[in-house]
């Protein structure tokens, strides 16, 4: 399980380093660019808050 947990995580930090070298390399940002980066950066850390208390409950049971 907490491998799939860390698998998980290392593919939002590689979507989100792709998502940035994406940026670095544009010339114009538009609204539509700037928003649809941000939504996407909320779902990733969403993930990563669903990945992370998955991994705490399975850690501490009892919690």
């Amino acid at each position: 399980m907490h491998l799939h947990i860390w698998a998980q995580f290392a593919g939002i930090c590689r979507n989100l380093r792709d998502h940035a070298k994406e940026f670095r390399f544009k010339q114009v940002y538009t609204d539509k660019d700037l928003s649809a980066a941000i939504n996407s950066v909320a779902r990733m850390a969403e993930q990563l808050n669903k990945s992370a208390a998955t991994l705490k409950i399975n850690k501490h049971p009892s919690a």
